[in-house]
């Protein structure tokens, strides 16, 4: 049962994030395509949607891409403050023994491992929590045609709906 307790936060918050990818595009010219969802390459063109429209930009033209992940910091403090209080308090308060003061001293031993588990375990997951949520970023400004072409496909087939579309990856012949 206690094994099972442990478990329940991370069932529960496992897999919360299962948005597409948006990211952030910047051309030469410094038109900025935000929150775009990075589709496919078509011949020259890295083809994003916004909503329900498709644009078409040229991958020559692209300077920088980002993508702001979320933080994962607080989901990471929950995890970390639930599962500590869980195990801090089934391995503490075992003592053996009849009368009162053997009840309360391990009355009070739950407690405190119930609470040094919820720091250390919400330190602990804050820490991970935040390591998560960095961003990612690709400065296009030195790069070849050829180049580009590779690292957009390795991100589009990164991505959630890359899975979907991975059949219309291609490189352009230069």
């Amino acid at each position: 049962m206690r094994i099972l307790l442990f478990f329940v936060p991370f069932l529960i918050f496992g897999n919360i994030h299962g948005q597409a990818k948006t990211w952030d595009i910047l051309t030469y010219s410094n038109q900025p395509y935000s929150k775009v969802v990075l589709d496919t390459l078509v011949k020259d063109s890295l083809q994003v949607k916004v909503f329900d429209k498709i644009y078409k930009i040229p991958v020559d033209s692209i300077a920088t891409l980002r993508r702001e992940r979320e933080s994962y910091t607080g989901t990471g403090i929950l995890i970390g403050v639930t599962s500590g209080a869980i195990l801090g308090a089934s391995i503490s308060g075992n003592n053996k023994g009849n009368g009162l003061f053997t009840d309360v001293g391990n009355a009070m031993e739950k407690v405190t491992g119930l609470l040094f588990g919820s720091l250390l375990g919400g330190l602990f997951g804050g820490a991970i929590g935040s390591g998560l949520g960095q961003d990612e970023f690709y400065s296009f400004v030195q790069k070849t045609h050829n180049e580009k072409v590779d690292i957009l496909n390795e991100i589009i087939s990164d991505s959630n709906l890359a899975q979907k579309y991975s059949n219309r990856k291609i490189h352009s012949g230069d």
